[in-house]
């Protein structure tokens, strides 16, 4: 048996621990020492900032886009750079609500060439200790008042966006979902239509008491207004069942107060759901307790 004692650069580069090997868009090893970090402007430009540690030598850097962490990537510098950051003027139409990824691959110049790359990285929200021991204590009274005094136990019901499409309704063809009242996925297109039920705090508005006269008759409004603290996050297409006279709300819009891009409160436009609704099938299904007389004919 014998015993090699050779030494190469790259145990010496990650302190004799080899880094994950995985696919890369060109042939480079993921290293966990290239931090990254990305700063927005909105509308205007995105900044993609780096570094890396001294051991790496003289380096040149490409930097890389996609739209989801698994790309594919796409090299946005013509030639290696000089620097540690790079400003992308093309990804300005994103926003907060939208996120990119960018990838920064690392050329070792005194090291053979080797290539080094980070992993995919998007940009976050920033919260100073100020800030954030403000909004944990808003959070905390806010839900103080609604487990006390204004809160209404309800149900959420959050849409399915992933899973097994429905075989009843889904044409996998056209991409298109050809019954919006099918019993097995409620219109989602995915089987089953919604995760099980939260259960949660909200303050409702009352229902207005208003009837308006229109040539096909009279119109009853049926939206009202609801707010919630920032958890459990809610998108619209959501329902929300509230316990008492069991009404069912389909969420139609949200909008949240913020301190530095961090919600706090999440205010809801909620549309009540009519027996004749398919969503009535939800609580055949996972709420038991459900009044029979609050259940379609």
């Amino acid at each position: 048996m014998s015993f090699s004692t050779s030494l190469n650069s790259e145990w010496f580069l990650f302190n004799g621990v080899k880094p994950m090997v995985s696919a890369s868009v060109s042939g480079a090893i993921n290293n966990p020492y290239i931090q990254v970090k990305i700063y927005p402007s909105w509308y205007e430009q995105i900044v993609a900032e780096w570094t890396v540690p001294a051991k790496f030598g003289n380096c040149r850097f490409n930097v890389y886009f996609a739209q989801t962490e698994d790309g594919p990537f796409n090299k946005l510098n013509q030639v290696p750079i000089n620097g540690t950051f790079l400003a992308d003027s093309t990804t300005q139409e994103y926003s907060k609500f939208d996120h990119g990824f960018y990838l920064v691959e690392a050329i070792l110049l005194d090291h053979g060439n080797a290539l080094l790359r980070s992993e995919p990285t998007t940009w976050e929200t920033y919260q100073n200790a100020w800030v954030g021991l403000r909004s944990r204590e808003i959070q905390r009274r806010e839900q103080l008042l609604l487990r006390k005094f204004v809160g209404v136990q309800s149900y959420l019901f959050r849409k399915l966006s992933y899973g097994k499409r429905c075989p009843l309704c889904y044409d996998q063809r056209t991409e298109q979902v050809l019954d919006d009242h099918c019993p097995n996925c409620l219109g989602t297109s995915f089987e089953g239509g919604f995760f099980a039920p939260a259960p949660m705090l909200a303050q409702y508005e009352t229902t207005p008491n208003s009837r308006d006269k229109t040539y096909f008759g009279k119109l009853e409004a049926n939206q009202i207004g609801a707010w919630t603290t920032s958890l459990p996050v809610i998108n619209s297409e959501d329902v929300l069942v509230r316990v008492g006279d069991w009404a069912m709300y389909r969420i139609d819009r949200i909008m949240t107060t913020e301190l530095q891009a961090n919600t706090v409160r999440q205010i809801l436009t909620l549309t009540q759901l009519s027996k004749g609704d398919v969503e009535y099938q939800l609580v055949k299904r996972h709420l038991p307790d459900f009044p029979d007389q609050y259940l379609p004919a």
